[in-house]
């Protein structure tokens, strides 16, 4: 997985609101000041038990962060391998989806500045599917640069799964619940999520072998069709239907059912991200067990690692995913697992007083490099962390930091 280059400790967190009221003995005395977009900046006077800070270090920049995934976002959408037809490209979850995700939290970030191109291309090209889906799904292609599904041949029907289901938690997590309801895009991205639900609750999801999204990722697709779900809640009049409420169900059953056949770490911080969202899939007691689960994995520099996610519940002490490469060289805590541990930990009702979590806080805040980006790592192949494909699990690892640093 990618990563960037030499970088300096940053030492702020940029947070929404003013709930990042960390504990002085892990964070040390807090200075908050308001910056013209209405975002609290928290500088913190880092004690030794978070970074060796004997001079002064600038905060976590935001704007860098953004300009970041801004760029990116305008190459994925350029990029002729992303291409689904019509200006339209592929939603990958290592990218795009990632990004799409974090727009409210990059909106908030960006005060009264304009929306990117490439996030009004990215959510218009969304848009452009959910109404032309039909053609999507037709067999028959007609007239030049046709839409045509993520995948086709055998993977033609998992690819359609997995689109349902990523278009549906774009489009409801940017929805401007107009008069409390969801626009009508929204609500017909929501319906064909539903309709391509299976009957043991689940999607079928791509599969390319590839940790931690592409590999055994049913779970990975529930958690996120839970989260499209319970984001949406009651302004998605149609989820309040029968057979919505039996298909939401059958949801909770299998995300339930997964878990405790196959708990991975990982999963755990999935299920703690769906279920804070979609209300009654895990009773208050189990989600107590994840959030145990997770903060027992914390590595000692406060971040956490994908090595480590990988790891099932019951032994602790297994070796995990392996880490094939990294960036910077030598990193092991990395901003995927830590932005998403940290987001569900914070969605669970965590409170940022709690000392581990205000460690991960702490290693968000200082771990940035000059590029905007976080350290990463690589579990299937090593990748050249400075060419455009191995810039993937940067893009995603950018994203979740900074949802996980603005919750």
């Amino acid at each position: 997985m990618p990563q960037m280059p030499n970088h300096r400790l940053h030492q702020t967190s940029r947070v929404r609101d003013n709930r990042l009221d960390v504990k002085a003995n892990v964070l040390g005395p807090a200075v908050l000041a308001q910056t013209s977009a209405g975002v609290v900046v928290v500088i913190l006077a880092a004690s030794v038990a978070i970074a060796n800070a004997d001079e002064p270090r600038k905060p976590w920049d935001s704007g860098a962060a953004l300009t970041y995934l801004d760029g990116r976002a305008e190459w994925w959408s350029n990029w002729p391998d992303a291409r689904r037809g019509r200006g339209t490209a592929c939603v990958s979850c290592h990218s795009s989806m990632p990004y799409a995700i974090a727009i409210p939290a990059m909106t908030r970030l960006r005060g009264k500045a304009p929306a990117p191109e490439a996030q009004k291309r990215l959510l218009s090209g969304v848009r452009s599917r959910v109404e032309h889906w039909d053609q999507i799904v037709s067999p028959e292609k007609e007239g030049e640069d046709p839409f045509v599904p993520l995948y086709a041949g055998a993977r033609r029907e998992s690819a359609l799964d997995t689109e349902a289901v990523l278009n549906a938690l774009v489009l409801v997590v940017n929805d401007p619940r107009t008069n409390g309801k969801v626009e009508a895009p929204t609500g017909r991205a929501l319906d064909l999520m539903w309709g391509r639900q299976q009957a043991s609750g689940n999607w079928r999801w791509l599969e390319f072998g590839l940790r931690p999204w592409e590999n055994e990722a049913e779970f990975f697709g529930a958690a996120l069709a839970a989260v499209a779900a319970g984001t949406a809640g009651d302004a998605y009049p149609n989820g309040r239907r029968p057979e919505i409420e039996a298909k939401t169900t059958a949801l909770r059953g299998f995300l339930r059912s997964r878990l405790a056949a196959s708990p991975l770490l990982h999963h755990q911080a999935l299920a703690l991200w769906a279920g804070s969202h979609l209300e009654g899939t895990f009773a208050e007691d189990e989600k107590g067990r994840m959030v145990t689960a997770l903060l027992e994995a914390q590595r000692p520099d406060g971040g956490w690692s994908a090595k480590d996610l990988g790891k099932p519940v019951s032994q602790p002490q297994s070796a995990g995913w392996e880490i094939r490469g990294a960036h910077p060289a030598g990193s092991v805590s990395d901003a995927y697992a830590t932005g998403l541990v940290v987001l569900a930990l914070r969605r669970s009702g965590r409170p940022v007083t709690d000392e581990r979590l205000a460690r991960g806080l702490a290693w968000l805040a200082t771990n940035q490099a000059d590029d905007g980006t976080w350290p990463v790592v690589y579990l299937n192949h090593p990748q050249d962390p400075q060419e455009d494909v191995g810039k993937f699990v940067r893009d995603a690892g950018t994203a979740y930091a900074i949802m996980a640093l603005t919750e």
